[in-house]
């Protein structure tokens, strides 16, 4: 890896909010019908409230609830237009600048996120990156499968997989996160930077010498 590489986290990092709940209930807003289905993720969400069930899990139990058997192309079709919304009103106002400051200097550009593939690469590519990471939305033949294909990429799960994309060389690496379930990632990269952190967060970062930038203004 001989050129600098930058990596950017998605949720609450390039923007201002979640993304994965907006996309779900996107997609219910337009099939309601599904509604009889979503009673089911009352015990799981109280599992995951309780520590009892994993990020993995839960993302596919949300992911079965709501879009479990839906046809592909027409997820696919929905998932463009949602990353188009979030690119014309879902990002931080000095996300894209960022990202244009690293393309201009020859940087790879990395989007590195646990949200679904299905939304984030789109986004990726409409933003101009080299390489979309993400969780892996599994199918089953023409319908979406409703779970995913290994671990949800949150934590040391992005990092490994980050790691099998690049190689074990971090020192060229501008990582950018929000939050500290990617501290294994920001220890990694050669420099780390936390944008827009919660306040405990931005307690713990300045504890570990990270610099925290404000991408609001």
């Amino acid at each position: 890896m001989n050129e600098g590489v930058a990596i950017f986290d998605l949720d609450r990092t390039l923007t201002r909010r979640d993304t994965y709940v907006p996309f779900l209930f996107g997609w219910f807003i337009r099939h309601p019908w599904i509604c009889c289905r979503l009673a089911k993720l009352l015990f799981p969400a109280c599992l995951f409230m309780c520590g009892k069930l994993d990020n993995t899990a839960m993302k596919e139990a949300c992911l079965t609830a709501f879009m479990a058997g839906a046809d592909r192309q027409r997820a696919n079709a929905y998932a463009e237009w949602f990353a188009r919304r979030i690119v014309r009103t879902g990002l931080r106002p000095k996300a894209r600048i960022r990202i244009e400051e690293h393309r201009q200097r020859g940087d790879r550009l990395i989007l590195a996120s646990a949200s679904l593939d299905l939304y984030v690469e789109p986004l990726g590519q409409l933003l101009g990156f080299d390489r979309v990471i993400a969780s892996r939305c599994a199918y089953d033949g023409k319908a979406v499968g409703g779970r995913l294909l290994g671990k949800s990429l949150r934590g040391e799960y992005k990092l490994q997989a980050i790691l099998a994309a690049l190689g074990n060389d971090g020192a060229k690496v501008i990582a950018y996160s929000d939050h500290a379930s990617d501290l294994p990632l920001l220890r990694w990269a050669g420099k780390a930077v936390v944008v827009n952190p919660s306040s405990r967060f931005a307690i713990k970062a300045i504890s570990l010498g990270l610099e925290i930038q404000n991408w609001n203004k």
